[in-house]
């Protein structure tokens, strides 16, 4: 049987950053602070997965220029026991529509656990893996 999930924008950073903090930093208090400038930008979308009523999965869309590219795909994050049913993929989707209406490329740092996504989805790699100080290992990845 095949998970069933929408996805759907979300303005209601009470119901976004909970799902965000427990899947990319699961041992750490959620702050937030922390993000707030980037999540209330102009230019700032926010999509989420809903399965069974309840919010499962979560990715912000920012406007941040870097490797020729004007928008940044980042807290993308499925809880753990739905992953590899393609919601990260639908989350990713949901930005890259996002990116076609407004004319623009997106850039993000993947966590070299989840380049095959987005291999899948079509993004290219750029540079070498790096390091963030208690993530992780990542890598640059951008739309063509």
């Amino acid at each position: 049987m095949s998970l069933s999930f929408e996805i759907r924008e979300e303005t209601n950073l009470d119901e976004l950053l909970p799902v965000r903090w427990r899947n990319l930093y699961p041992d750490r208090a959620m702050d937030p602070v922390a993000s707030r400038e980037a999540d209330l930008a102009d230019g700032t979308i926010h999509f989420v997965a809903t399965s069974d009523g309840g919010i499962v999965g979560c990715v912000t869309l920012t406007e941040e220029f870097a490797q020729d590219r004007s928008l940044r795909m980042r807290w993308i994050g499925v809880d753990e026991p739905l992953r590899g049913q393609g919601i990260g993929a639908a989350l990713a989707l949901a930005c890259l529509r996002e990116a076609a209406r407004r004319e623009l490329g997106i850039w993000c740092n993947a966590r070299i656990t989840a380049l095959a996504l987005y291999r899948r989805i079509g993004f290219e790699q750029v540079g070498s893996p790096f390091d963030i100080p208690g993530i992780g290992a990542h890598i640059v990845m951008r739309t063509p």
